[in-house]
């Protein structure tokens, strides 16, 4: 699966026996909708955290 943000491949989370348990990323609302990798998925928090009338505008500047 590819991250809607970054076009980068989504890294499978595995257990302590190397098994996969999760393989569908992360949410990357408000961004865009569609699912990003944990490394896209650090910027998605901090534009989470940011007021919501400031959202829209960091978004634009982010390009998406």
């Amino acid at each position: 699966m590819k991250c809607c943000l970054c076009g980068g491949e989504i890294q499978k989370d595995r257990d302590e026996q190397g098994k996969v348990y999760w393989d569908r990323g992360q949410n990357a609302l408000p961004i865009k909708n569609g699912r990003c990798c944990s490394k896209c998925n650090d910027l998605v928090i901090a534009v989470r955290m940011l007021p919501r009338e400031k959202r829209e505008i960091a978004i634009r500047t982010l390009g998406f």
